[in-house]
């Protein structure tokens, strides 16, 4: 038994087929046990609901009841198309994040570029003490990545003069 069946045999309870279709059904399918129980179901069913029909009651008045369903038909066609929808909502939830994050990243980048910063440890940032093998003589360095250039100046230390020691005249006591 398929649904098509059970709505034809619905139809024939009602009263809904013409002559030609009930008398096909008759003769067809309502002769077997599977439609008669069926049939008898079905009987059986809008007996009992026809004499114990459900209360309904709408706590709302009917005029209420009415407006309501008219206001929302009235909204529904107020709503802009959905396709123009799409568009914003294809916006709002990723270009304008990932835009974000991109001018981030550009601004990152730009203050790396403006902004040189120094090795650890030296004042400058582009001065390096190097060490010399002689004692007389001292250098620094000079280093400019974006030209690439790395400079070495020596120069000769300043003699230091040699204190005068007076020792008498530190041993006496005045």
């Amino acid at each position: 038994m398929n649904r098509d069946q059970v709505f034809k045999v619905q139809a024939y309870l009602d009263g809904e087929l013409t002559r030609s279709e009930a008398a096909k059904l008759e003769e067809g399918w309502l002769t077997t046990e599977a439609g008669n129980r069926l049939l008898e179901e079905l009987r059986w069913t809008k007996d009992v609901l026809g004499e114990n029909p459900p209360l309904q009651s709408v706590p709302e008045t009917r005029e209420f009841y009415w407006s309501r369903i008219e206001r929302g038909i009235i909204s529904a066609e107020a709503t802009p198309p959905r396709s123009n929808l799409l568009v914003m909502d294809f916006f709002r939830r990723w270009l304008a994040p990932a835009s974000g994050a991109a001018l981030v990243c550009l601004l990152v980048l730009l203050a790396i570029q403006l902004f040189e910063f120094s090795p650890a440890g030296t004042a400058n940032g582009q001065l390096a003490r190097v060490e010399s093998p002689s004692d007389a003589m001292d250098s620094f360095s000079f280093e400019n990545k974006a030209e690439k250039v790395f400079v070495i100046w020596l120069y000769e230390r300043p003699s230091e003069p040699k204190p005068e020691w007076n020792y008498v005249k530190d041993l006496m006591i005045q």
